[in-house]
């Protein structure tokens, strides 16, 4: 079994993929459930059973394993191994959010050895097909493609989100782009925006280099990570607002996932009036009014809140007519990485001052 070189095996971490590694061969189904990340460490509960061919069935040990464990439906193991190596990319459902995990197939599904409930959602977001007309196009833009791009295989699917699964930035986006995302199978990757995008994103540290052109490129972001109000490309760039609502259950999961985010760059005012629309059925805002759409504004939501900066969206548009510049967008990038650090510090000093138990 291969393990992610930066990521070392631990027993909690294993769990969610336990019958992968079974010595018994005969192993032909698992349905495994509990909760969330189990980076908070090891507490015993696990649920799990196996199926195996003669139809005897039985429970997965309760080893310690951590909470880390989903629910990742049924499927037919092969051969109960790893099929390739970590750092391998994309080839099937959801992997192109996550960053070069090793992967583990199942006949349905795919899914990663270090996989926690965040990379399983991604997992159902390629999977998605709530909004016919999007798949529909998707699919079309896939099979005609651009001519410049006539040599590649497009992703042609709803596109997950990517990046650090303990990030302190969330990027809010709009939806992928024809022929950059839908290309590529990876958020902002492969066209204009994603070229300012990343640019601005590696200068301000977020990002290991500035360019992303596919999902094999080596890209890594760095205490960010990006999502979007629409994971399918829309025809002319504008999602119908039935369809923003299909895929908002999947960033709402997304912000109870990511528990270190501390601030939200929202591109475009339709994911800024989204993220606000969350907050605001969440109860943490009383109305929207009071936040006024600008480029590199800050707002502060709510004590214990992620702080939210808007920023005009890096469309090729928006760059080509002068209304955003690469030194704008760094801007508010900058700004971010100070708004992290800060939180970061004030954390910090409340820990110092806190007072020593006395046993």
């Amino acid at each position: 079994m291969y393990i992610h070189p930066k990521e070392p095996l631990e027993v909690g971490r294993v769990g969610l993929l336990h019958a992968a590694h079974q010595a018994d061969t005969g192993v032909v189904h698992q349905n495994i459930e509990c909760r969330e990340a189990c980076e908070r460490g090891l507490d015993g509960r696990f649920i799990g059973n196996i199926k195996y061919e003669n139809g005897r069935a039985g429970q997965f040990p309760r080893q310690g394993f951590g909470s880390g464990l989903v629910d990742i439906g049924d499927g037919h193991l092969r051969a109960g191994r790893v099929e390739r190596a970590a750092g391998g990319l994309a080839d099937s459902a959801g992997s192109a959010g996550d960053q070069g995990l090793a992967p583990i197939h199942t006949k349905r599904k795919m899914h990663r050895l270090n996989s926690n409930a965040l990379q399983v959602l991604q997992d159902e977001v390629v999977e998605c097909r709530r909004c016919p007309r999007l798949i529909a196009h998707c699919r079309e833009v896939a099979r005609v493609k651009r001519r410049a791009y006539r040599d590649w295989e497009y992703w042609g699917k709803p596109v997950p989100s990517f990046g650090d699964l303990r990030a302190e930035l969330l990027i809010v986006g709009l939806a992928p782009g024809a022929h950059g995302s839908n290309r590529t199978g990876r958020m902002f990757t492969g066209d204009m925006s994603g070229n300012i995008l990343y640019r601005v994103l590696h200068q301000t540290g977020f990002a290991s280099q500035p360019e992303s052109v596919s999902r094999e490129d080596g890209l890594r972001l760095i205490g960010a990570y990006i999502t979007a109000v629409a994971h399918c490309a829309p025809p002319g760039n504008k999602p119908a607002r039935e369809e923003i609502a299909n895929c908002r259950p999947y960033l709402e999961r997304e912000l109870d996932l990511l528990k270190n985010v501390k601030v939200v760059v929202a591109l475009g005012r339709v994911a800024f009036d989204n993220y606000l629309g969350i907050l605001r059925g969440r109860g943490l805002i009383r109305s929207r009014a009071a936040f006024a759409f600008g480029h590199n504004r800050v707002f502060e939501i709510a004590p214990g809140q992620p702080m939210l900066i808007s920023s005009y969206h890096p469309s090729q548009q928006n760059t080509s007519t002068g209304k955003l510049t690469e030194q704008m967008l760094a801007a508010v990038f900058r700004r971010a990485r100070k708004i992290v650090a800060a939180k970061e510090d004030a954390k910090v000093a409340r820990k110092a001052v806190r007072p020593e138990r006395q046993d």
